[in-house]
């Protein structure tokens, strides 16, 4: 093995930086995951957060959609921050962003400037047939990104005491 090839294996099983993209309604089970894997690897976490454009946002019918990006920017902010220090509280360095703009976009621009080696981000834990197709922003990623992305579903149990019970090898299913 080369030295390359090593550093490259050490890297995909322990990243120097892993990114959360979360929703802020799946951190409940994405921190617990990250905290473990960041842990167990030595990592710094970057907790991430689109705010999406305006245009985007669906209009319900027979209602006017009030839409303020700057408060939306800003709670988001907020309960960031507050994640943030529950990580640092972990034992973990931890920065949160929030950036405005479509996730696939947003996730694969931080991913890419800030060198990080793992993506996380939470999936809605489908049932039945539909488990096995991942949701459209997830399905994104994995084709953007050149670095392993796990996914976590809501029914994910917070038991990860010590780092990760099982850490499967990463693929990717890009044709080149």
């Amino acid at each position: 093995m080369t030295l390359l090839q090593e550093n490259t294996g050490n890297a995909l099983a322990a990243p120097g930086k892993i990114v959360v993209a979360t929703d802020l309604t799946d951190a409940e089970y994405l921190l617990p995951h990250a905290i473990a894997q960041a842990r167990a690897s030595g990592a710094s976490v970057i907790l991430l957060h689109a705010v999406l454009p305006h245009e985007s946002m669906p209009v319900e019918t027979g209602a006017v959609p009030y839409y303020d990006p700057l408060r939306m920017d800003r709670d988001a902010r907020l309960m960031l921050e507050t994640l943030a220090r529950e990580v640092k509280a972990q034992g973990v360095e931890c920065v949160a962003a929030v950036r405005h703009g479509f996730v696939p976009d947003v996730v694969g621009e931080v991913v890419k400037n800030s060198g990080a080696g793992r993506l996380i981000l939470g999936t809605h834990g489908r049932r039945g047939l539909k488990k096995f197709v991942l949701g459209s922003v997830a399905r994104q990623l994995l084709d953007m990104v050149d670095i392993p992305v796990c996914t976590i579903g809501p029914r994910a149990h917070k038991t990860t005491t010590g780092g990760p019970g099982m850490v499967l090898h990463p693929v990717s299913d890009r044709k080149s």
